[in-house]
């Protein structure tokens, strides 16, 4: 995945881009080296510090990783 709506990696800062979340988990590795299991619920976030500015998302390498 490049963008969503026009929207890329670094356009609003250094620190921006799309992070990914299956299931309520974030994922550090590629969304396309992911599987995707029948009923998985894959949600697309933007970030404009790393994932910092997100309220729910406590960062990479979490229990989506595991």
């Amino acid at each position: 995945m490049e963008g969503i709506d026009n929207i890329f990696e670094f356009d609003y800062g250094v620190k921006s881009g799309w992070i990914y979340r299956v299931n309520g988990s974030i994922y550090s590795k590629s969304a396309g080296a992911y599987t995707v299991k029948a009923g998985d619920v894959i949600e697309w976030l933007y970030t404009l510090d790393l994932g910092r500015d997100l309220d729910d998302v406590a960062g990479f390498g979490g229990a989506g990783d595991e």
